[in-house]
């Protein structure tokens, strides 16, 4: 999915239940300009946002997430979906926390390793 797929759906998702975009910001608790913003491709909702604005709509997320670039190609999105909002936030913090770590990690020379340092 590419930000000018997110940003067709988003305006699909709106205009499906004949809203503004202030309209749809007000449902989901963001300004007006967020929602421009999404829809004129300049920033992406996050994964929640988009859940939330599949939740408020009832315009399905399948057309958006069916892209071959899901960055999870062995899990579906439905099974992200199916975690919910609060499901969502732990998995992303987790993922975060691992990031983090990650980068933040020391590697250990080829040399320590050999001599079991």
């Amino acid at each position: 999915m590419d930000r000018a797929d997110i940003a067709r759906w988003v305006s699909e998702a709106r205009k499906s239940r004949g809203w503004t975009q202030d309209q749809l910001g007000e449902h989901l608790g963001v300004t007006k300009a967020n929602v421009s913003h999404w829809e004129t491709a300049k920033h992406d909702p996050s994964f929640l946002q988009l859940l939330k604005i599949r939740d408020v709509t009832g315009y399905p997320l399948r057309e958006v997430m069916a892209d071959k670039s899901w960055p999870f190609p062995d899990i579906p999105p439905e099974r992200f979906a199916a975690l919910g909002p609060d499901g969502l936030r732990q998995l992303q913090l987790a993922l975060s926390m691992t990031l983090t770590a990650l980068e933040t990690a020391e590697v250990p020379s080829r040399k320590r390793v050999a001599n079991g340092a």
